[in-house]
């Protein structure tokens, strides 16, 4: 697996005013008895020839009212991603930064050039996006190429027949934002336009809240590694899932290495299974390791490692050792509850839970917390 971060400058904002989004229906709506939107757990997670029961050639391609050849004159300004519009064009047209008169409702276009590298020919070119608020159509080039209607949650795309390695074509993202409440109260009913039909309740910012990344695959990757942490926390055990997708046409075999690395680069755990199988399609392989010589995670001792799995390519994630749960805990069928003492526990140690909570609001941007901001919130609680 190879990658590009598409994240940070490099990218253009312009508003759609014109753009009748409030006449366009939407897809993914609390009463739809079947799924329009295509899923990330679809059995075809990178084919986008399909959205659920919708073929992405079946759903409406909506351009720019002023056309997309059009694009840099209606550019507003330079941005990055992640990036609300809020943040960069809050009481443009008002001048007045009141909440009623400085928000957007509406159609807002991002987009940037992208170029693949001439040395992934033939590989498989995946777009992965960290979340979009509220709606968001991608095209490349003037091609619809993903429609996405559940706000601010991740999402895959594969390109790979929309653009060839050593060209580069536009990447554009239109984002339509219904709406949203600015108050603490993140439960108020959302609707959306004229229809009146009731969709998931969000904040009323709208951008790109996540990084975007331009992925590499062969035919045969890891897609993802999933740590899973067991009671055995005394002798540090994990059980190590590896989703394999093979979208050859015949099964793969080879061997399967496992590490485990500390933060300062030391490996400390390695494991060669051979001849693994993956099959065609989604395979996810289980092994349960125990590395005796890790650090537990504890809260004022944040002991980071990364498991690094190869099977043909290499993914990797990062995680901690450690185990938390309930003890003694008494159900309400038992008679005497005078029995339980229950109690929350980390690493065999009872523990008291304290939280720090946003609402979902962030200074600046008002969508998404930075780094900073994130640790700044958690260390707040502590």
């Amino acid at each position: 697996m190879e990658k590009l971060n598409l994240s940070g400058a490099g990218w253009s904002l312009a508003r759609d005013k014109e753009a009748l989004w409030y006449k366009e229906k939407n897809l993914y709506t609390y009463h739809c008895q079947t799924d329009t939107y295509k899923r990330d757990d679809d059995e075809n997670i990178l084919d986008d020839s399909s959205a659920g029961r919708l073929k992405i050639s079946d759903l409406p391609v909506n351009p720019p009212t002023f056309g997309f050849d059009k694009l840099e004159e209606y550019k507003e300004t330079d941005v990055s991603v992640p990036g609300t519009l809020d943040e960069y064009l809050w009481a443009k047209d008002s001048q007045n930064p009141l909440e009623d008169f400085g928000r957007y409702t509406g159609v807002s276009w991002w987009w940037r050039d992208i170029t693949i590298p001439e040395s992934w020919s033939g590989k498989r070119f995946v777009l992965s996006f960290g979340g979009v608020s509220y709606r968001a159509e991608v095209f490349i080039g003037e091609t619809l190429v993903r429609y996405d209607a559940v706000s601010s949650t991740p999402f895959d795309i594969d390109i790979t027949k929309y653009i060839n390695a050593g060209e580069t074509k536009r990447l554009a993202v239109r984002v339509t934002t219904p709406g949203g409440n600015m108050s603490w109260d993140d439960n108020t009913p959302l609707y959306w336009g004229e229809s009146g039909v009731k969709v998931f309740p969000d904040h009323g910012f709208s951008g790109i809240d996540g990084d975007v990344v331009l992925y590499a695959y062969e035919d045969v990757f890891v897609n993802d590694v999933h740590i899973e942490n067991t009671p055995d926390y005394i002798n540090r055990t994990i059980k190590v899932h590896t989703e394999i997708i093979n979208k050859s046409s015949s099964s793969k075999t080879a061997d399967l290495t496992i590490s485990v690395i500390d933060c300062d680069g030391n490996t400390i755990y390695k494991n060669t299974y051979q001849n693994e199988n993956a099959g065609v399609g989604i395979n996810v392989i289980t092994k349960k390791i125990s590395v005796p010589d890790a650090k537990l995670w504890d809260i004022h001792q944040g002991n980071i490692y990364t498991c690094r799995v190869k099977f043909v390519d290499t993914n990797e994630t990062d995680f901690g050792f450690r185990w938390f749960t309930v003890e003694d805990y008494v159900s309400d069928k038992d008679a005497d509850k005078s029995l339980g003492n229950a109690r929350f526990t980390l690493n065999g140690r009872r523990v008291r839970l304290l939280s720090a909570i946003s609402w979902g609001f962030w200074p600046t941007n008002g969508l998404y917390a930075t780094a900073e901001m994130a640790e700044k919130n958690a260390r707040n609680a502590i």
